[in-house]
């Protein structure tokens, strides 16, 4: 979202709090971005996140309390996504009967 959202770190930071929903979001960092050149955005995106109420868990300790059978398959598809270069993978629609 850098260029799209905003060239900056408090400005990118609402962007993102501004899309979190109610229960679970999830947020892939890098530490190529996130980690080196962006991490005055991450920092100040933890920051505001945890003021508004929202808390941090890493994905496994989300997965283990999880109810797999009440989990939804999807299948994967290939698409485009604003401020991305070419195509990535994307939720496609359900699969049937699993």
């Amino acid at each position: 979202m850098v260029g799209l959202a905003g060239n900056d770190s408090e400005t990118l930071s609402r962007y993102f709090i501004a899309s979190l929903k109610s229960g679970l979001n999830v947020m892939a960092v890098h530490t190529e971005m996130e980690g080196k050149r962006w991490l005055p955005f991450l920092e100040s995106f933890i920051k505001n996140a945890l003021e508004f109420g929202f808390r941090f868990e890493r994905l496994i300790d989300i997965v283990a309390r999880l109810d797999r059978a009440a989990l939804h398959v999807c299948d994967c598809v290939y698409g485009r996504v604003p401020g991305r270069a070419g195509e990535v993978t994307l939720q496609g629609p359900p699969v049937a009967g699993v």
